[in-house]
């Protein structure tokens, strides 16, 4: 067997790391000419955005909404590379603000119309429902399909929504009335329960205990079955029993009815004056 000399392993070796570091400074070389067009095309005038258009809002006005992103725009990265321009535009960071700062704000996205104008679009919450604090009958709060508390409530006149109550909250914009899949199961079963003519205008909860509340009635049940085998026994119930089915389109004819009890209904009528 041949054996390689020492001598031409250690130039062998010489050559290699020679190879090695002429292709590090090309690479670096490379990378910083790139570096450096980014940061030349980033401040060219066809690259700046200039014109910025906002859509959707309501509650929410355009002038505040302008002002998070026009100071997003004026930063930049590592305090070399500028954010206004349609390159860079920092479109998930504005996003969040506007959604962290507004919660009646439900969606927010940034898109570019050319690469000197950007439009911000906005979708507002919806007011589905009041929420309302336990003990305090006129603070309420303005809820989504969702159950998301988002706003303070003006005082309306009449039961223009369902009021919730179900505990008290230092501060409950941005939180949920309840569990989100609870709240959309119950709020389905309420929308039901107008076909049997059945019209809670609010909903009292205590723990795993609820009230449907009616102008002259209450309807009374738990969390011990789902919501809707509650009240599909209480439908089949009602289309069984006639007196029962009277009372409920009779005004100040029924005084309560109790589903608390597996598959029985219990209810009872008032005594007329």
């Amino acid at each position: 067997m041949f054996k390689r000399s020492p001598l031409k392993s250690q130039v062998m070796q010489k050559k290699r790391r020679r190879i090695l570091a002429l292709r590090l400074f090309l690479l670096v070389l490379c990378g910083g000419g790139l570096i450096a067009l980014f940061l030349s095309i980033s401040k060219l005038d066809s690259f700046i955005i200039t014109n910025i258009t906002i859509s959707g809002n309501k509650a929410v006005t355009e002038s505040v909404l302008r002002a998070i992103v026009e100071t997003h725009l004026e930063k930049k990265y590592m305090n070399v590379v500028p954010r206004n321009n349609a390159l860079t535009l920092p479109r998930r960071a504005i996003a969040t603000e506007i959604l962290a700062t507004f919660p009646v704000i439900e969606y927010a996205a940034l898109s570019l119309n050319n690469l000197t104008s950007m439009i911000l679009r906005v979708t507002e919450r919806v007011p589905y429902v009041l929420w309302c604090q336990k003990n305090m009958l006129n603070e309420c709060y303005l809820a989504d399909r969702t159950g998301f508390i988002f706003a303070p409530s003006p005082e309306f006149s009449n039961d223009i929504y369902l009021r919730f109550r179900n505990d008290e909250r230092e501060n409950p914009i941005g939180t949920y009335i309840l569990d989100k899949k609870m709240f959309n199961a119950l709020s389905y079963e309420i929308e039901n329960l107008r076909s049997l003519s059945i019209f809670p205008i609010e909903v009292a909860i205590d723990d795993k205990e609820f009230e449907l509340i009616t102008r002259d009635y209450k309807i009374v049940f738990d969390t011990s079955k789902s919501f809707e085998e509650i009240f599909s026994n209480l439908k089949i119930v009602i289309e069984k029993d006639g007196s029962l089915r009277r009372a409920l389109t009779t005004r100040g004819a029924l005084d309560y009815i109790d589903l608390r009890y597996g598959n029985k209904v219990f209810y009872r009528l008032k005594k007329p004056d």
